[in-house]
């Protein structure tokens, strides 16, 4: 299984390096004879162009999060809608048997504002299968069958949506690790290709020079971070791309 906990090697917004690449990648068009003396060609600059773009694709994933908080926000109303009804149901248990007796103690209705909301799905069940089995005794309170209908047709809807809940996340935290791993690879590549422009450039032209030089203050890895970028790292990139 792949890593899910990537982290940037980059200080700058996603935003910035998706500018800074273009920017760069636009420069080595105009300046790509000299580049093919190091084996880059146009084909690998529009190959690098595309990823780029790719990624900032990938940093569009806000519907995802907007799908999840979406959820999120039904999802409590619709709790709120079960404990409601399900108070309803259990002031006639609290009639019908006293608040001291085993049986309405047994739902636990303090308790159920606190549960997570796996646990408070797994303990409603439980309650209205309980009132069920009681209908019979409870039916002079105006318990009906309709009523635990509807409760359990809300508990359907909150598993449904715990599930797509769930899924929201997933999806989220997919996007998260797979834009984390390709802005990391831009980021490599870039710092590449801006070696390359300063070696060409370092002793004849010094505005060519500073066209491809990097804040390395800015862009350079997090704090903390263990992925250590150096030239090494960079030396065969562009290897295995094709011409």
């Amino acid at each position: 299984m792949e890593d899910t906990t990537e982290s940037k090697i980059y200080r700058i917004s996603d935003a910035e390096m998706v500018l800074l690449s273009l920017e760069i990648a636009s420069q080595m068009k105009v300046d790509i004879n000299k580049f093919m003396d190091y084996n880059i060609t146009v084909d690998k600059v529009n190959a690098f162009i595309d990823k780029v773009n790719q990624f900032e694709q990938y940093n569009n994933y806000s519907q995802s999060v907007v799908d999840y908080k979406i959820v999120s926000e039904d999802k409590k109303k619709l709790i709120a809608d079960l404990l409601k009804s399900f108070k309803e149901m259990a002031l006639r248990v609290e009639i019908k048997w006293g608040k001291k007796s085993i049986k309405y103690k047994q739902l636990e209705l303090s308790k159920l504002h606190h549960l997570r909301v796996p646990e408070l799905y797994t303990k409603l069940r439980t309650n209205i299968q309980f009132i069920e089995e009681h209908i019979i005794e409870l039916i002079d309170l105006g318990l009906t069958i309709g009523m635990i209908d509807s409760f359990k047709e809300l508990l359907d809807e909150l598993m449904i949506m715990i599930n797509e809940q769930s899924k929201e996340l997933n999806q989220s935290k997919e996007t998260t690790r797979i834009r984390r791993k390709l802005g990391n690879e831009i980021y490599k590549q870039l710092s590449y290709y801006s070696l390359i422009g300063k070696t060409i450039w370092k002793d004849t032209n010094p505005a060519k020079y500073n066209n491809y030089k990097l804040n390395q203050s800015k862009v350079g890895r997090p704090k903390g971070s263990k992925n250590i970028i150096n030239e090494a790292d960079n030396s065969n990139i562009d290897t295995n791309q094709s011409q």
